[in-house]
C-alpha cells in the first residue's frame, strides 16, 4: 500500500507453521520518521471471531508486535490480519492464512 505523501509503506501479518508450532505477529517498515503510528495484529482460528494479538506504538520507522506462539491442533486455520493507525487514519494493509500441520 502507498500513502500519498509518504514512502512507501511495508507493513503485515507473519504466519509461520511447522509440526507442532505456529508463529505470528504483524511488522511494519519503511515509514516516515517522526510521526506517532500503531501497528495492531489480531488473530482468527477457524473462521471464528477475531481476538487481539498485539499492539506496537513508535515514532520510528517501523516495529512488529510480540511473536505469539503455540502447539495447535493440525489442520487448524489461522488468519492473522494486521492494521496501521498513522497521520489520522486506520489503515487495513495485510492478511496472511495457514494451516497447522
Amino acid at each position: 500500500m502507498t500513502l500519498k505523501g509518504i514512502d512507501p509503506l511495508l507493513s503485515g501479518g507473519y504466519v509461520l507453521i511447522s509440526p507442532g508450532l505456529a508463529t505470528w505477529k504483524t511488522a511494519a517498515s519503511g515509514l516516515k520518521y517522526g510521526s506517532s503510528k500503531t501497528l495492531e495484529c489480531t488473530v482468527s482460528w477457524n473462521g471464528g471471531p477475531y481476538t487481539d494479538c498485539g499492539s506496537a506504538t513508535f515514532t520510528g520507522t517501523g516495529d512488529q508486535t510480540r511473536t505469539n506462539s503455540i502447539c495447535p491442533t493440525p489442520g487448524q486455520t489461522i488468519r492473522v490480519t494486521a492494521f496501521l493507525d498513522y497521520l489520522g487514519g486506520h489503515y487495513y494493509d495485510d492478511e496472511a492464512v495457514g494451516v497447522t500441520e
